[in-house]
């Protein structure tokens, strides 16, 4: 039951994302007219009569939704990388960079908004220090492009470690991931021009990094939110098959194991499921590359007992995903370098 719980607490930081993409489009594309922003070359006085009269309440009644929103992606990031560190395992440095580029967009929408507010809130403010505030904005907004390309090149990266028969993100997901980390460069652009397409009003520097940002997130939310699908009904059968006192069911945790030469080291995170009685707890399973015999030992004495730890494996078995099989009631496993232990 409490395993159901945590991960119903990760669907509900995931669902954040879906939420903050809601608003941003009902409140700052919608709301706030930036689905056609004022262009950069439209002119001082022109600019001013944009937030002062023509668009003032739209710009504070939307941009006050998109800051509200940019919230809801805070839990969202760090439900991302929770979510990535279940494939990247011990030490997650890209599944962390994930996360904290996420909270660092999200606290640059935060500022953003209030500029843009800044811009509407005093009618009688000069066209010139509008113009500034607008400009500000802007620049705070696209410039941060680099912490977007980081984000997905890191999602990308741990996503390629997850060498499972059904991974947490199909693979045609993560390359199109870094081809939009690629993409979004473009928005660089509007530190150079004032028109055409790459201002921040321009189809290079604007539309097509937001268009790969929105994609990005609601696929990717979307495939992790089916991944936490798959790993409730798991731990359900598990839980059932346990509490039914079926001899025939134990759970397991599943680990990868990476070698490389006569050195190796395991990582990853645990997966609960059913799995049948008769295998035997302590010993390696082979998966995914059916290099070795079923029920293969990595080394004499059960999990944990040092007498194996860090035993170098034959040299060719570069990644293997492993079963390793353990008595109901483990709660996860962590490896590290020179001893494994179940908590």
């Amino acid at each position: 039951m409490q395993d159901i719980e945590r991960l119903g607490s990760q669907k509900v930081g995931l669902w954040c994302n879906f939420i903050f993409v809601a608003l941003t489009i009902v409140g700052w594309l919608g709301i706030a007219h930036f689905y056609a922003p004022a262009p950069a070359d439209l002119g001082l006085n022109a600019t001013k009569v944009w937030f002062s009269e023509t668009h003032k309440w739209g710009t504070i009644i939307g941009c006050t939704i998109f800051y509200i929103a940019a919230g809801f992606l805070t839990p969202g990031s760090a439900a991302f990388g929770i979510m990535l560190s279940k494939i990247e395992g011990r030490r997650p440095l890209w599944s962390i960079s994930t996360a904290v580029c996420g909270v660092f967009i999200s606290l640059i929408i935060f500022l953003n908004c209030c500029a843009w507010i800044v811009a509407a809130y005093r009618p009688e403010t000069g066209a010139d220090v509008i113009q500034s505030w607008y400009d500000w904005a802007w620049m705070g907004f696209l410039l941060g492009w680099i912490y977007l390309a980081i984000e997905m090149f890191a999602t990308a990266a741990v996503e390629l470690m997850d060498d499972r028969p059904e991974p947490m993100v199909p693979r045609w997901l993560t390359w199109l991931t870094i081809a939009g980390g690629f993409t979004v460069f473009f928005a660089a652009g509007i530190a150079f021009f004032k028109s055409g397409p790459f201002t921040y009003h321009g189809l290079l520097s604007y539309y097509v990094p937001l268009v790969v940002w929105c994609t990005y997130l609601l696929l990717t939310t979307w495939y992790m939110v089916k991944a936490l699908d798959r790993e409730a009904a798991m731990t359900t059968h598990a839980d059932r098959a346990a509490g039914s006192g079926d001899s025939r069911y134990r759970r397991y945790g599943v680990l990868t194991w990476t070698a490389t030469g006569a050195g190796a080291c395991a990582t990853g995170a645990v997966t609960r499921m059913a799995a049948p009685q008769s295998t035997t707890p302590g010993h390696w399973y082979p998966g995914g590359r059916q290099d070795a015999p079923p029920g293969q030992r990595d080394g004499p004495g059960e999990l944990g007992d040092g007498q194996h730890q860090g035993r170098p494996r034959p040299a060719g078995k570069v990644a293997e995903r492993l079963l390793i099989v353990e008595p109901i009631g483990f709660s996860d496993a962590h490896v590290s370098a020179g001893r494994r232990e179940l908590l």
